[in-house]
């Protein structure tokens, strides 16, 4: 969880996907597009910061007391009545830097959240979320479907094991252990199924039921791996 001493250095660094800046006469509606796409964006550990009281350049003219109070009632409003399902979020004035308002807003297990349009972080914009993430965000909310869609957000590199018959066209190495085994990433993952897309520079793609795939943990190779029943 971010501290306020972590907090407080965001004010002088640029916008990004974690991060955006609004002047204090900020109204209901950039606030709801702003933690909406958060919500529906951070991952893992990450919380997202929206700090209020920043002009377009980062000038800090910070708040009021009165327009500080305001705003917190406002992203009170909009977090828990305006937004379905409900985002989480905790409020910092930074009174050390001129009442500028910091709202965090963390992960969320309940994603996608909707305000109307469903929005996600692209770079340092909350833009609309396309068919492709908007269906992803749907999915994620499977515990094991959320897992791969976030190995496939970070690119990770994938062990994946098979075992049982497997087809022929697709070759696997062996280990120590004989266990057959290749590297990859995955491409695409929904309620059904996913498929992975070997590392190895062939390009070639398979894919396997959801139901089939169990997740764990290499310990040899500090890396995730699939196993993968009926491969």
């Amino acid at each position: 969880m971010l501290t306020r001493s972590q907090i407080i250095p965001m004010i002088e660094q640029p916008e990004g996907p974690l991060l955006e800046r609004k002047p204090s006469r900020v109204n209901a509606r950039e606030i709801r597009q702003t933690v909406v796409a958060f919500a529906n964006s951070v991952s893992g550990t990450d919380e997202a910061v929206l700090l209020i009281g920043i002009g377009d350049r980062g000038v800090v003219h910070g708040c009021t007391n009165a327009e500080a109070d305001a705003i917190q009632k406002s992203v009170r409003d909009v977090c828990e009545k305006q937004c379905y399902p409900a985002i989480a979020f905790r409020v910092e004035v930074l009174s050390e830097r001129q009442n500028v308002v910091a709202v965090v807003i963390p992960p969320s297990g309940n994603r996608p959240h909707f305000a109307g349009q469903a929005y996600v972080r692209r770079g340092s914009e909350s833009v609309a979320a396309s068919d492709e993430v908007f269906n992803e965000l749907v999915y994620s909310r499977n515990s094991k479907a959320g897992m791969l869609l976030e190995y496939k957000k970070r690119h990770m590199m994938l062990r994946v094991t098979g075992l049982g018959n497997r087809p022929s066209d697709f070759r696997f190495e062996a280990d120590n252990r004989q266990r057959e085994f290749m590297q990859c990433k995955v491409f695409e993952c929904n309620a059904q199924y996913v498929r992975f897309e070997r590392i190895d520079g062939t390009g070639g793609r398979f894919s396997a039921p959801l139901e089939n795939i169990t997740i764990t943990h290499n310990e040899e190779k500090w890396c995730p791996e699939l196993i993968v029943r009926g491969y």
